[in-house]
Parts: structure tokens; C-alpha cells; sequence
């Protein structure tokens, strides 16, 4: 039984500029207050085959979602306000013919279950391989224009024969909740990427719980892209293959585990895409997962691949790594010997964050500036990830909750007793998005923004924590052992999860004696802020680090 959508509407009666356009080129009437002439102007070049399909989809694209051109939004590293809202990262011509590649097979049928203005299944139509019918096309969103500009660019990849209304399969449909059923040889997907939050500000909390109805395995704070992977078994027939986008986040977030358990058995590729501005504007990193329905499982990791542009498109090459079904094994640091060198953070530091998300507005509107807090004399200072650099904490105007602050202070009485004892406390700062683990030491006491970690450990010294944390060759470790982390722009995210299985070396916890020297150099690093100093430092303690975890960390 399909699930049911309550909060469906009817499509307006404005029938719109693409949904005109294609009226006009199936020689129907437009309502009396349309104008034809434009209309008909497009619509002539179109017969004529003077744009390609190509160029009608990106500039239906670029026309329905406020963006940019792709050359200037790769520019500006910024996207349109509607696609950001909408999660809707068009894909760019070259990938899309790739990904058509990969899946659609001779006279099959193709689904694009989010399809926007076609660009997939235009390309899959290229390939040449699907069936010759126009029923053979399909594709669902929610945005009739979008569908409409979907209709003429396969009429215009197809030859432009017969009507636009023979592609009757692509049409306006909610794909999570009112999908008609349907078998497919192939599915092509790039599913709108849309956090818990924003959809339920742009579709409301009852949208929100009618797909934690239909989709019992959406938990947390889960993502849109989510509910239409768990889709894909049911939606193509039995040896169908299918070729989605997925951000890099989908191997280590909590709330995907359920669909990776269910893609897992089939999946037969994971393809990394090594061009980060791929998608300009997009803030994770994307990936492509390539799977089979009803095929043989997979007894072992599924191939990783780095798909790197060329003049011919795109060419893969094997890349080192792997990805996990449950999330990455547990952390086993030993020497190639099987001799233990260490053990994870967890299991000799208490680990914490900041505020949590659901707070932050609340932390937000008791800030003040440290200049007017006469009248609230229990506060502590503010700091957020941004003010963390290798072994200092930065006293800089910061922006937090959409507000900016010089010299942000938090009174007391908004903490719990909990987080009041974490702030007051020394404590080891970990930033929660930075390109190169950063860590600084707070002996003063400071109240904790959003995605910022404070440790706190009686068995190692702080000096030798943050040695640890601010080498080269620990953020290297980090990026390979959770390359589902990385953002977009270099950065990747840290979690509490992820810092409890840093690595700390058993001979400092045998022999507190052995850590003097790191302890000397890392309390001279922390007074120095710049000149060859810094680098000189640097290198020593990186060198101490690597001759102790060498075999674990490289």
C-alpha cells in the first residue's frame, strides 16, 4: 500500500511559463491572459532544433531556481536562494551523462525520482539504450514547471517526435508519499539534500511526521535524501541497477545506518568525487553509490573509487580507503607486529560538547557584550569554533546565531549545573569544522558555543593532548579513518564519536616521566604566535608524535 500524502494541494491555475511552453509546442490553447508571443518565438526555435536539449534544461534550470550561471556560481563559490532551499543541486551536464552510464541498460526503463528540469533523464535518453517509447521515461518532483521543462527537454534529446504529452510518465507527484507504482530497469538520483530543520520550515512539522510515518527507519534528525534511497529496492525490477548522489556524511551519520543496512547487500561501487566544486555552494562533500537489485550480495566492502574530470568526461581510478555499513570498526591501534601502542581517548578522557543545537537560540539571546554585564557579575566568556586556532584560543568578534559580538559573555544562570562545572574547568578545546584538527588549552574558564569539544582527562597531561591533536600526522590519520566528515572547502566535521578513538600512546600513560619533553615544547609553542619560532616547534613536537604512533597514524 502506498503511503498517503496529506498535505498534497491542487497545482494552480496559472498554468506557468514551462507548463505554457508546453501547450504551446503540443498546438493546445493558453488561457487569455498568457502572452504567446514569447512563448511562440521559444517554441519555434525548439522545432527547429536550434537549442539543444542540453541547453534547455540548464536554462530552465538557472530560470526556476534564482541561480547563477555554473561559471559564475563556481566563481562566487555561492548558489541561488531557491536552490538552497529547495536542497536542489543541479547536476552538471558532464556527471549526469556518467551516472546514465552506469545505469541504464538496452531498451530499459529509467526513474528519476527527483527529477527537476531533466538533466538525468535527459541524459539517460542520449545514451540511446532506453526503450523507444516515451512511457519507457520516468520522472517525479513537486514543482509542475520543473516537470514541464523536464517533458520538452526529452522531447528535444528524443528527436522531438510525437508530442510532449506523450511523456506522460513524468509528472507532478510527491516521490516520499504519493508515488504510483512502478518497475524500472534504472534509476538515475540526485535527491534533494534538505537538513530535519529546514524541511520543517519549509514544509511544516506535519510533512515531517507523515515521513517518520511512512518511513519507520527515518530517525533523528535525518536528512530528505534519506527516505528516497530506501525507495530504490522497491522501485526497480529485479536486477535493475541504480546510480545516486549521496553526501560523504551518509557512511558515518547515526540516522542513515537503517539505509545503508539496506543498500549494503547490493551496493558494488562508491565513487568520490575528487573535483570539490562540483557542485558550487553545496556545503558537504558528494559521493556516488552504485548498486543492483536482486544481483548476488556483496560478501565484502563494495570498490572505492576516485572519479576524477577529464576531457572526456569522467574517468575513475581504485582509491584507497573503504566505507562501512555500521559505521566505522572499531579502532584498533597496534604496530604491524600486533603489539598494542595505544588506547583510545575514550577510555582515559571525559568527552563533551558545547551547547547543544536544540539550545543555541536560547544561549543566543542571553549573550552580552562583556562591557554591559555590570549587572550580571557571574559570567563567563564566550568562544565558538572559530576562535580556536593550534594552541591558543583567539579573543576575536565572532558571529553566532546569526548575530556578531566583540566580546561575547554568558551569565551563569542560563547553565545547567553540569555545564556550568564543564565551562568553569580546565579543559582541552577541540574546534568542531576546521581543515587541520585544531586544539587549544582554556585555564581560565569559557562558556562553549555550538560544534566546539572540551576534554578533560586525570591521566593525561593537557600539553601532551594537544601535541596529539594539532600534529599533521593526526589530522591525517582523522581524515582517512572518517573521510565521511569531510565538507566541502577542505574542511571536515568532528564529532564526540570520532575525537573517543584518537589515539593516545601507552607509553605516556605507563610513564608520565616520558612526557616532559613534548610537555616543555608544547608549553613554549602556546606563548608563541608567529616568526620561525612557531615552525621550529611544530616540527619538533610533530616528530615526538610520529616516533611514537608512527604505525598507527601513517
Amino acid at each position: 500500500m502506498q503511503p498517503t500524502n496529506p498535505h498534497a494541494s491542487e497545482e494552480d491555475a496559472d498554468p506557468g511559463p514551462f507548463t505554457a511552453l508546453e501547450q504551446v509546442l503540443d498546438g493546445k490553447e493558453l488561457p487569455p491572459k498568457t502572452r504567446r508571443d514569447p512563448l511562440e518565438r521559444l517554441a519555434g526555435r525548439l522545432h527547429r532544433g536550434e537549442i539543444s536539449c542540453q541547453e534547455f534544461v540548464e536554462w530552465a534550470d538557472l530560470r526556476l531556481t534564482g541561480g547563477k550561471s555554473e561559471k559564475r556560481t563556481k566563481a562566487s563559490g555561492r548558489m541561488g536562494e531557491g536552490r538552497r532551499e529547495a536542497g536542489a543541486h543541479a547536476t552538471p551536464w558532464s556527471l549526469a551523462c556518467w551516472i546514465a552510464d552506469q545505469v541504464v541498460g538496452a531498451g530499459g526503463s529509467v526513474l528519476d525520482p527527483a527529477c527537476g528540469c531533466g538533466h538525468l533523464l535527459v541524459a539517460a535518453a542520449l545514451t540511446g539504450r532506453v526503450g523507444s517509447d516515451a512511457g519507457s521515461y520516468h520522472g517525479w518532483d513537486i514543482c509542475p514547471q520543473r516537470v514541464a521543462a523536464a517533458r520538452i527537454g526529452l522531447w528535444l534529446a528524443t528527436g522531438r517526435r510525437g508530442c510532449i504529452g506523450d511523456f506522460c510518465q513524468v509528472r507532478v507527484v510527491d516521490a516520499l508519499l504519493d508515488a504510483p507504482e512502478v518497475r524500472v530497469g534504472g534509476i538515475v538520483a540526485n535527491p534533494p539534500f534538505v537538513s530535519i530543520r529546514a524541511l520543517t520550515r519549509s514544509r511544516g512539522r506535519g510533512y515531517v511526521q507523515s515521513l517518520r510515518t511512512a518511513y519507520p527507519g527515518l530517525t533523528g534528525n535525518f536528512d530528505l535524501y534519506l527516505p528516497f534511497l530506501l525507495r530504490f529496492r522497491e522501485w526497480l525490477e529485479k536486477g535493475g541497477r541504480y546510480a545516486s548522489i549521496i553526501p560523504a556524511s551518509f557512511w558515518s551519520s547515526q540516522y542513515s545506518r537503517r539505509a545503508r543496512e539496506e543498500l549494503w547487500p547490493n551496493l558494488r561501487a562508491v565513487f568520490r568525487l575528487s573535483d570539490r566544486s562540483v557542485f558550487p555552494g553545496a556545503s558537504v562533500s558528494p559521493e556516488i553509490i552504485v548498486g543492483q537489485a536482486g544481483g548476488d550480495r556483496l560478501l565484502c566492502s563494495p570498490k572505492v573509487f576516485r572519479l576524477i574530470p577529464s576531457d572526456q568526461g569522467y574517468r575513475s581510478e581504485l582509491a584507497e580507503g573503504t566505507v562501512h555499513a555500521f559505521g566505522p570498526p572499531a579502532a584498533s591501534h597496534k604496530s604491524a607486529s600486533g603489539s598494542h601502542l595505544a588506547t583510545a581517548l575514550g577510555e582515559v578522557a571525559e568527552v563533551q560538547a558545547g551547547t547543544p543545537g536544540y539550545q543555541a537560540r536560547t544561549i543566543s539571546q542571553a549573550l552580552m557584550e562583556s562591557g554591559s554585564s555590570a549587572n550580571e557579575p557571574d559570567t563567563l566568556p564566550f568562544v565558538v569554533s572559530g576562535c580556536i586556532d593550534p594552541y591558543r584560543l583567539r579573543a576575536v568578534p565572532l558571529r553566532f546565531m546569526g548575530r556578531r559580538w566583540t566580546s561575547p559573555v554568558l551569565p551563569l544562570r542560563v547553565l545547567t549545573a553540569g555545564k556550568r562545572e564543564l565551562y568553569e574547568s580546565p579543559k582541552v578545546l577541540v574546534a568542531g569544522v576546521s581543515r587541520g584538527l585544531e586544539a587549544a588549552f582554556d585555564d581560565r574558564g569559557r562558556a562553549l558555543g555550538v560544534s566546539i569539544y572540551a576534554i578533560r582527562s586525570p591521566l593525561v597531561r593537557w600539553e601532551c593532548l594537544l601535541a596529539l591533536l594539532n600534529s599533521p600526522a593526526m589530522a591525517c590519520w582523522y581524515r582517512r579513518r572518517f573521510a565521511g566528515k569531510e565538507l566541502s572547502g577542505g574542511y571536515f566535521g568532528v564529532n564526540r564519536s570520532s575525537l573517543v578513538e584518537i589515539p593516545i600512546p601507552d607509553a605516556w600513560l605507563a610513564n608520565p616521566e616520558a612526557t616532559e619533553e613534548v610537555s616543555h615544547l608544547v608549553r613554549q609553542r602556546c606563548l608563541v604566535e608567529s616568526g620561525p619560532q612557531v615552525a621550529d616547534l611544530d616540527r619538533q613536537i610533530a616528530g615526538i608524535v610520529e616516533d611514537l604512533l608512527g604505525s598507527v597514524l601513517l
